[in-house]
């Protein structure tokens, strides 16, 4: 009997390379679109201009504002991107001196007690 190769099945065994993207949900069929044009801010601005900024759009551009027209959440998906790439990083949140939380008792050693 002669052995069987194996061939990768699936959605995922063929998958073309991806190329890298430097902002998600940024990318149009025209190309990558800068963030700072996007939010209508220069490439210099602080974060409470860029923060500004965004919330003004976000009243402009609003999906709730007319329903009526899809074109506004792809809009405002677009600009929630772009605000994501340019915020300042989250770091981890503060854990105020309280200890982690137990995950229960100690493991039980393999030793048997001393006689």
């Amino acid at each position: 009997m002669a052995a069987r190769r194996r061939v990768p099945m699936g959605p995922w065994a063929a998958a073309p390379p991806l190329l890298p993207r430097t902002h998600p949900g940024l990318c149009t069929r025209a190309g990558p679109r800068d963030p700072y044009e996007v939010l209508g801010v220069r490439p210099d601005a602080s974060p409470a201009e860029i923060r500004a900024a965004f919330l003004a759009r976000c009243k402009e551009v609003h999906p709730d504002g007319d329903p009526a027209d899809p074109s506004r959440h792809r809009r405002f998906l677009r600009l929630a991107a772009a605000y994501r790439a340019l915020r300042p990083p989250r770091g981890d949140p503060p854990t105020h001196g309280t200890p982690p939380p137990c995950r229960g008792p100690p493991p039980r050693s393999r030793t048997p007690p001393p006689r």
